[in-house]
């Protein structure tokens, strides 16, 4: 009996993994034809699937008049509260998407381990601030230059050309092998 149950499992497992790699080689086929991604993949932090997940979720960018319109709409933006002439802020409002918000923090703790500029600033805040505070405040940062590289059409100024390329190459590879993953079982 668990000899049958194992190689139920093991036959399961195949077939997950098969149209696992098929549904990344399509995004990676993707990922291809779109001009922004190779955009965002210059940008420290930002892999191929990242890329395309934060284009799934902005959308449209020329939508947002600024960079702080689209914090807003991704809920990396603090809290207020006033009453007369207090104001008290807190924490983000959370309110908005909250996947965007994940990935952009995810790419933010990617980007803080590549020197640069984005490390600079969270090295900075964190020594004030905290870990937490830190990261959220460089994901809101991540998302400014996102915001900037989309809307002017244009690399990011900080680009590792050598990294760039390698993340293209890797695109690259993975899309080529779409033809004979999709339903090959």
């Amino acid at each position: 009996m668990e000899q049958i149950v194992l190689c139920s499992s093991l036959k399961l497992l195949d077939f997950v993994q098969q149209e696992m790699n098929a549904l990344e080689a399509d995004w990676f086929a993707r990922a291809k034809k779109n001009p922004n991604v190779p955009l965002l993949m210059g940008i420290p932090g930002i892999s191929v699937l990242s890329a395309l997940t934060i284009l799934a979720e902005i959308g449209d960018v020329t939508r947002f008049l600024s960079p702080k319109k689209l914090a807003c709409y991704t809920g990396l933006v603090p809290s207020v509260h006033q009453s007369g002439k207090t104001r008290y802020t807190g924490n983000i409002t959370k309110e908005g998407r909250a996947t965007l918000r994940w990935i952009l923090v995810q790419c933010a703790q990617r980007a803080i381990q590549s020197k640069g500029k984005l490390r600079a600033f969270y090295l900075g805040l964190k020594e004030k601030k905290g870990y937490k505070i830190a990261i959220v405040a460089t994901a809101r940062k991540l998302l400014h230059i996102i915001w900037a590289v989309l809307v002017r059409q244009e690399e990011y100024r900080d680009l590792r050309k050598d990294l760039l390329e390698r993340k293209l190459k890797k695109m690259q590879k993975q899309a080529a092998e779409l033809p004979w993953m999709i339903y090959s079982a």
